[in-house]
């Protein structure tokens, strides 16, 4: 149920966009320059949660749990929402795929690089995380 808004930051709309298309990486640069200029904890947690999905794609258990948490804990005094997202709804999916992940996490910790057939190999699959939107 978006509404386009000319009034929504461009960066913002498209790390949405890239996001929810489960381009993650890209979606990281599309809100770094914003972030670089302005730094502030929005952004960053932003960026750091889409960061956790670049790492769980690349097979880094330890690197995504890290950001997801990092991610989570910068977005948490935002919610339910800001600037139209439902950051709610994305903290909800957010703390499920990190229960997923530390559940998969071997007996010895969370380095899945050195398992049997490379790094993604054991990663679990997780129910990919959408942002949903409301432009004010």
């Amino acid at each position: 149920m978006a509404r386009e808004n000319s009034g929504a930051r461009a960066g913002l709309r498209r790390f949405v966009e890239l996001f929810n298309g489960g381009q993650y990486f890209a979606s990281h640069d599309a809100l770094e320059e914003e972030w670089i200029q302005h730094k502030n904890t929005f952004d960053q947690g932003l960026i750091q949660v889409a960061a956790a999905l670049v790492h769980w794609e690349r097979g880094n258990l330890r690197g995504a749990c890290k950001l997801l948490r990092s991610g989570a804990a910068l977005l948490r005094p935002y919610a339910p929402q800001r600037e139209g997202l439902d950051l709610e709804g994305l903290l909800r999916q957010v703390q499920e795929a990190l229960g997923q992940l530390e559940r998969a996490a071997p007996a010895g910790g969370l380095a899945l690089a050195d398992q049997p057939g490379g790094a993604s190999a054991g990663m679990p699959a997780l129910p990919v995380p959408r942002i949903r939107i409301q432009w004010l």
